[in-house]
């Protein structure tokens, strides 16, 4: 059903979404992509996430860092942000982008590019999802899973000890 709202009116309607009929892919082959292209978004979001949250920590650490005072607080600062950088690098290009149109030629594709193009791919066509297609989800998910691991040590070890530390210290926290 869809819903207008216009003029303080508000028309409802049923909709039925159809396949393109000049597309040679079944109702199965298009169910199977939609799915897979779910699965290859939910994957996009979870690294997304990742990255804000790394970067969310790393700004409070270069804060920190800036601020200077105690270097044993310092050294740790740097510690941890080459730790969470370690883990975001596997992700996304943290360092090299420069902003220019050709940084995509000059870089790298890590994880969020590699399920981009698989999804970009996917999503030119109706047609079901080819085992290669399959098969490279498969790896990536594999370092994803790892990756996350890694992320999630990181966020539930790493990032409370030096919240402590700061605490201690009087100063903010970090999440």
């Amino acid at each position: 059903t869809v819903k207008l709202t216009a003029g303080g009116q508000e028309f409802t309607e049923k909709l039925v979404v159809k396949k393109d009929p000049n597309s040679v892919a079944t109702e199965a082959d298009v169910a199977a992509k939609t799915a897979f292209d779910l699965e290859l978004q939910n994957n996009i979001n979870l690294i997304v996430d990742m990255i804000d949250r790394t970067e969310v920590v790393r700004k409070q650490i270069a804060g920190v860092v800036q601020t200077g005072g105690d270097p044993a607080l310092v050294a740790s600062a740097k510690d941890l942000d080459q730790k969470l950088v370690a883990v975001e690098e596997q992700l996304f290009p943290v360092n090299v982008l420069t902003g220019a149109t050709y940084d995509s030629f000059r870089t790298p594709h890590m994880l969020y590019g590699r399920f981009c193009s698989l999804a970009g791919r996917l999503r030119c066509t109706d047609d079901k999802p080819t085992t290669q297609e399959i098969e490279l989800k498969d790896v990536l998910k594999g370092r994803l899973d790892g990756y996350k691991q890694q992320f999630d040590a990181l966020m539930a070890n790493e990032v409370p000890a030096f919240t402590q530390l700061l605490n201690q210290k009087g100063m903010t926290t970090t999440r």
